[in-house]
């Protein structure tokens, strides 16, 4: 009885022998997997780390990047064009820049016989102006400078009427022909200097002509 109990016990402790030695092999081969994957995981790494950049010219190659849900960007909205101006506001608006133009070139040379002034004004506006002229060809003196229309607008308008404001910026300033130097004080028109203007216009012969106009001095600003 003592031997067989001597060779089981024999046989149950070789058996825990070899449950042992089956544990340390799964462990040892767990272990051995683990370490191969943190170098092949530094070594992927590294690889792409020291990867050389893109050569001049040349797009980097950026893997597919899977989108998120988001808000959908607005689009800017596209500009509206401004409106065209209607035929008959436009021919007044020409009208206005006309007349300007046309006292401008007078009292530069200065010339009370302009054809310009009779063109673009009535007998009225011309007749006003054309005092002035006078005066200044007397005297000798000519305006230099410009007169910029810098906010016309049609506020009124039949078929044969219009009427139109707008803020002037006026640099005239009044020089002498004999000297060629700036004459202080002979016109009240002021050099850098802003005018609120109404104009009216009538129709003459199928144009719009100036017949008149009210300025007033600094009462606008560009």
């Amino acid at each position: 009885m003592s031997t067989v109990h001597g060779a089981s016990g024999a046989a149950s402790s070789s058996g825990r022998t070899f449950l042992n030695d089956h544990r340390r092999w799964v462990a040892l081969a767990v272990a051995v997997l683990v370490a191969a994957l943190v170098v092949g995981t530094v070594q992927l790494v590294r690889s792409r780390q020291s990867a050389p950049a893109p050569a001049p010219g040349q797009q980097a190659v950026v893997p597919p990047v899977t989108a998120s849900a988001s808000p959908t960007a607005t689009a800017a909205p596209t500009p509206t064009p401004s409106p065209t101006l209607d035929p008959e506001v436009a021919a007044i608006l020409k009208a206005h820049a006309d007349a300007n133009a046309a006292g401008l070139h007078a009292a530069a040379i200065p010339d009370p016989n302009d054809p310009l002034l009779v063109q673009t004004m009535t007998y009225i506006a011309f007749s006003d102006l054309k005092k002035n002229l006078i005066v200044h060809r007397a005297e000798g003196i000519v305006i230099k400078g410009d007169r910029q229309l810098l906010h016309p607008q049609v506020i009124a308008m039949t078929l044969t009427t219009a009427t139109v404001v707008d803020c002037e910026f006026s640099t005239e300033v009044p020089y002498s022909l004999a000297t060629g130097e700036p004459i202080a004080g002979a016109s009240a028109t002021q050099p850098g200097a802003f005018f609120a203007s109404t104009s009216y216009f009538v129709m003459v012969d199928g144009v719009f002509k100036l017949s008149r106009v009210k300025s007033e001095i600094n009462a606008c600003s560009g």
